[in-house]
């Protein structure tokens, strides 16, 4: 578990594309809200509205509105309707999210594994408190971890490094003692090292590969690449595992 000259004591993680298989659930998502729209979309088939929505939204790195402005004016819809200006539909698909709790495999078992072995767990985010808050409590992580930090409640975001050091001073670590997993190689690996941490990227093949301490395809791989020989990579594809909310 040393990893280098200190032992970890701390594990940070991302959360979308990282805990939150968020790709698959905006997928499904899109879908959702288009077989709502029903007529409003004219000849738009529901997968069609559903692939230029996801691509458009860029991994999440585009606001909504734009993303669905972009979306009216590319798919030639009614701009006019009440239900198709940006502003209600980024709203309908932030509440949506709830909807579609979406854990990578092994999420619940890598985390249940690193308390055994007595390791600190933060969740560090970029986003609004509502909608991360719900993902954490949707995909029952919320009991699991020490600490979360998320960008709208923090007055930070990521790559900040005052965010990195304001998540080891929670959990009461060195930046040395820590290591950050995360899929956006600038926000996430490049970020986390800046501050002292290592880095592992959870591979996105979306993005360009980062110099990381470590490279994994699935979470359960970040144990096996806390007990190789340093500068070890472990690789295992990677599935999905759905969540199913409490009924309450």
């Amino acid at each position: 578990m040393s990893r280098g000259a200190r032992p970890l004591r701390a594990v940070l993680f991302d959360l979308d594309g990282t805990l939150f298989d968020r790709h698959t659930a905006v997928t499904r998502l899109a879908l959702d809200q288009a077989h709502a729209l029903g007529p409003l979309l004219g000849a738009t088939t529901p997968a069609r509205f559903a692939e230029r929505l996801v691509a458009l939204d860029a991994r999440g790195y585009v606001g909504k509105p734009l993303a669905y402005r972009q979306l009216i004016d590319e798919l030639g819809l009614d701009a006019r309707h009440p239900r198709l200006q940006p502003d209600p539909l980024s709203e309908d698909f932030f509440r949506r999210y709830a909807d579609h709790p979406l854990a990578f495999e092994g999420v619940h078992e890598t985390l249940t594994a690193l308390r055994q072995r007595s390791l600190r767990i933060g969740v560090l985010t970029n986003g609004r408190v509502a909608v991360q808050h719900a993902k954490l409590k949707a995909l029952g992580l919320l009991p699991m971890v020490d600490a979360v930090l998320i960008s709208e409640a923090e007055g930070l975001r990521k790559p900040d490094a005052a965010l990195f050091r304001r998540a080891l001073d929670r959990l009461g670590v060195a930046a040395a003692e820590a290591v950050h997993v995360g899929d956006h190689p600038e926000n996430d690996v490049r970020a986390a090292r800046a501050a002292g941490l290592r880095a592992v990227w959870m591979r996105d093949r979306y993005w360009p590969a980062p110099e990381a301490d470590g490279v994994i395809d699935g979470l359960p791989a970040l144990l096996e690449w806390m007990d190789a020989p340093p500068r070890a990579e472990v690789e295992r594809p990677c599935r999905q595992t759905r969540v199913t909310p409490p009924v309450r």
